[in-house]
């Protein structure tokens, strides 16, 4: 059985997508913002938790955006998934 952290109110097995939603969540992202979270967060979790795309040398990704859109914010939110 997957372990389980307190998460708020609910306890939710620890496990990548309960814990990338989690983050997206706590972070307050909005819908572009969570998709380029989502993206960079699952790529890290399969390749470096899971091990499971070791063929995949790195995702290369771009977020272009005017200055205070955000981009920044999703960044600090991806640092928390290590």
């Amino acid at each position: 059985m997957p372990e389980t952290k307190s998460f708020g109110m609910h306890n939710l097995p620890l496990l990548p997508d309960n814990v990338i939603s989690k983050i997206g969540g706590d972070f307050g992202l909005n819908e572009k913002q969570r998709i380029a979270f989502c993206i960079i967060a699952k790529f890290f979790v399969e390749k470096h938790i899971l091990k499971c795309l070791m063929t995949l040398p790195h995702l290369t990704m771009l977020m272009t955006d005017p200055e205070g859109t955000g981009k920044t914010h999703v960044v600090k939110a991806v640092l928390c998934v290590q």
